[in-house]
């Protein structure tokens, strides 16, 4: 009987697959709009910096995969062009508190590209930046995002923002430009979580009957036996 019942919690155990579900965290407020750094940058920008810091309150629902960053447009025009490297890392830094100087400083020892990305031309109504799925744990600290460009001429499309106004929940620093307590882009990170397949549901569903039947099998031999 014993055999028949590890069959049953085997059968159990066998689907390990999971679908995938997109969820998105949107961060800051419409109270302004902003051109850095997707906008503005003087020609020849070699070697620019933008950060943005995100308070890890603002992902009180737990651990993240994060597979897409969004920006949105509020005035129309042309982008930088350049490239754009994006880096993502778990920081110790605080909103309001980057350090505007030594901008390595602010990366978390988790710091890692997201993606290379050439920009250029009119600015779609959302710019989204697609990667790898990054891993990031509020727990551990707040969120980086951290842009190194290089720009070959300028834009001048702006993005909603807030501008000196932004409450806490993020901040930036930047090696051109000024503003950083209270400023920032507002942001939608699209992150990406599992769940059971239809599949392995319906297998869960079969197993816990199995596991029933037997049991129930079992009550009547044993009954049966001490009559």
């Amino acid at each position: 009987m014993r055999s028949n019942i590890r069959t049953v919690l085997g059968a159990f155990a066998i689907s390990t697959s999971v679908a995938v579900a997109a969820s998105g965290q949107l961060i800051g407020t419409r109270t302004g709009g902003n051109i850095f750094p997707f906008g503005g940058v003087l020609s020849d920008g070699v070697n620019t910096v933008y950060q943005q810091v995100y308070a890890s309150s603002n992902f009180g629902f737990g651990p993240v995969l994060i597979s897409e960053i969004d920006f949105f447009v509020s005035a129309a025009g042309l982008l930088n062009t350049g490239t754009f490297d994006i880096f993502l890392s778990t920081t110790s830094a605080l909103v309001n508190g980057l350090n505007t100087t030594d901008f390595n400083a602010n990366r978390g020892t988790d710091n890692t590209l997201f993606g290379s990305f050439a920009l250029g031309g009119v600015a779609p109504a959302t710019l989204a930046f697609a990667g790898p799925a990054f891993f990031y744990n509020p727990a551990s600290g707040n969120l980086l995002v951290d842009i190194r460009s290089s720009i070959t001429s300028s834009g001048h499309a702006g993005f909603w923002a807030n501008n000196g106004d932004a409450g806490g929940v993020y901040s930036r620093a930047q090696n051109f430009g000024d503003g950083f307590a209270g400023y920032g882009l507002q942001t939608q990170f699209v992150s990406v979580t599992t769940s059971p397949e239809p599949a392995t549901l319906l297998l869960v569903a079969s197993g816990l009957a199995g596991i029933a039947a037997v049991c129930s099998r079992r009550r009547r031999i044993l009954h049966r036996q001490r009559e």
